[in-house]
């Protein structure tokens, strides 16, 4: 089977259908299914297409045969039918309104109908004009609210959040390391200092024959469109993300990647120390007047100005080059320092494993613990565990307990609860080991919340930062 698509490109596809049908008020038990399918399809590490040639999608959860179906579709043809009849008609601005926290598609559908809202621009009029104060339950500090909110979506809507950014260019970049031309490659720019947010992708390569090894990663499978190409650089689209490939000379690779990783503010101000030392620093290496003294390699670069290399998540001149100079910069917190999992979800409410491929999984990380916290009764549309489940769980996760011994991780039985906001208490479930409760404020896109954690046998507790969940 050809893959025509990406499961980014379907998880849009199934996205915009669950929005369609929630603006239509349809049935929510079809919303959901959508909604749902489109998050597995982004949390996918394999390719659709390898996964449909094998006749194995109905195992991806949330993907049952009506679904499969159409997955199926979406891979020969590049869409889906049923999709596209039902979303005819419907603008893809007027669905960005999904994304603006606190809007869901009934406010949506009004403001369409009412006042002719079919994109941000139109609402963010409909705000300034003080229209929005003439809809019920609109108050001022709920339109102060949305204000911000569109602001906020406004910042972030011409970048990615890192969390969908990496995966695709980590997949892209593996692609890219088979080219047979390609001696190496290696991620740079704002992805590769692990910003919150990215904007296009900086790529690195080095080739003996750059012409021919650019021409061959232009024409890999993920991408989508080539926007140019040139005999040392080309610029492609892949999963409707922009990335941007530079081959350079083996003996400039670490320079280049020092460059092309920043930050400006970063390399500004390493320049400026390396004039004071009489010393030039650019995309190619580091040279005092005409003679090259390094470049092949990153450490190169900090090292010809006496200090150690600065890992790439630092670089933002807040500090860490006078750290460097001074030989005290932090150690960052990598995997293998994590010691355990005190949030996860089973497939008794919204997770994707059960709790012996939870456990299992934690021992294959190496982990000390794991506290298993599936959702309250209160979350009923993740399946959360009423008193009889719960019970049931509990006899399932003693079975795990008992056949693993002693043998880490230690199986922590928790729970994920939440409280309406304003009101106060502590949760009753007493004979849990661990416990997570939220006050939550519920918006369509989302929800806001601070968390408090305890533990039943010291009874401490401790706050975490507010956020989406």
């Amino acid at each position: 089977m050809k893959q025509s698509i990406s499961n980014l490109d379907i998880a849009k596809i199934f996205d915009k259908m669950s929005r369609t049908l929630a603006l239509k008020n349809k049935d929510r038990f079809r919303i959901l299914a959508y909604e749902n399918a489109a998050r597995a399809l982004r949390d996918l590490d394999r390719d659709l297409s390898e996964i449909a040639t094998q006749g194995k999608l109905e195992e991806i959860p949330g993907i049952g045969k009506d679904l499969a179906g159409k997955i199926e579709e979406a891979l020969k043809t590049g869409c889906v039918k049923q999709c596209e009849r039902e979303c005819r008609g419907i603008p893809d601005s007027l669905l960005a309104l999904f994304e603006i926290r606190g809007l869901g598609p009934k406010t949506i559908a009004l403001l369409h109908r009412r006042y002719h809202v079919n994109t941000v621009d139109d609402f963010q009029s409909v705000i300034d004009s003080g229209k929005l104060a003439r809809v019920a339950k609109f108050g001022e500090k709920k339109i102060a609210a949305l204000r911000e909110a569109t602001e906020s979506w406004r910042a972030s809507h011409s970048r990615m959040l890192l969390g969908d950014a990496l995966p695709a260019a980590e997949k892209f970049l593996a692609a890219v390391r088979k080219v047979d031309l390609v001696a190496r490659a290696e991620l740079a720019g704002s992805l590769r200092r692990g910003r919150e947010t990215v904007g296009d992708v900086d790529l690195l390569v080095t080739s003996k024959d750059s012409a021919a090894a650019l021409g061959k990663i232009t024409r890999l499978p993920r991408v989508s469109r080539i926007l140019a190409l040139g005999p040392t650089r080309a610029t492609v689209l892949i999963d409707s993300m922009q990335v941007d490939i530079r081959a350079v000379a083996s003996e400039s690779f670490g320079a280049a990647l020092q460059y092309f990783t920043g930050s400006k503010q970063h390399n500004t101000h390493l320049r400026t120390l390396a004039r004071r030392r009489g010393l030039k620093i650019n995309e190619y290496g580091v040279f005092r007047g005409k003679k090259k003294l390094g470049g092949a390699h990153e450490e190169d670069v900090y090292r010809l100005l006496k200090m150690p290399a600065i890992p790439p998540e630092l670089r933002e001149d807040r500090g860490e080059i006078e750290a460097a100079q001074e030989h005290r910069l932090p150690n960052l917190i990598s995997l293998d320092a994590i010691r355990g999992d005190l949030h996860a979800h089973t497939t008794y409410s919204d997770g994707h494993s059960s709790i012996e491929e939870m456990v299992e999984r934690a021992s294959a990380l190496g982990y000390d613990y794991i506290a298993l916290t599936d959702h309250s009764p209160s979350e009923r549309v993740a399946r959360g565990l009423d008193a009889r489940r719960l019970k049931q769980k509990m006899k399932e996760l003693e079975v795990v307990r008992r056949k693993r011994g002693v043998t880490a991780p230690r199986i922590l039985l928790g729970t994920e609860v939440d409280i309406p906001l304003r009101q106060h208490h502590r949760p009753s479930h007493c004979t849990l080991d661990w416990f997570a409760v939220s006050h939550s404020i519920r918006f369509r896109s989302g929800r806001e919340s601070r968390q408090v954690c305890g533990s039943r046998s010291g009874n401490r507790w401790f706050t975490l930062a507010p956020g989406p969940e």
